[in-house]
């Protein structure tokens, strides 16, 4: 599981770099394994809230050595609009 957060971090910091990405087949657009949030283990959520925190911090650093945020995620969300 650190394996993959890590992965998606290192994704997100080199498109902020400014790399280009390609899907190269569409074997990679789908995910039979996504759950539902009763479906999963106790001890999930509080590893989601941990991460949601981590992932905080993540991108204060990002923006900070590359002074952009192409998908405005330092802007903080409109609440009262859960879907």
């Amino acid at each position: 599981m650190v394996l993959t957060i890590m992965v998606y971090l290192q994704v997100y910091e080199m498109f902020v770099a400014g790399y280009q990405f390609h899907v190269l087949s569409p074997i990679f657009t789908c995910h039979w394994g996504l759950q539902n949030k009763k479906g999963r283990p106790s001890w999930r959520e509080r590893q989601n809230s941990m991460n949601r925190r981590h992932f905080e911090t993540f991108k204060s650093e990002v923006f900070a050595r590359y002074r952009k945020d192409p998908l405005k995620m330092l802007t903080p969300k409109k609440s009262g609009n859960k879907q």
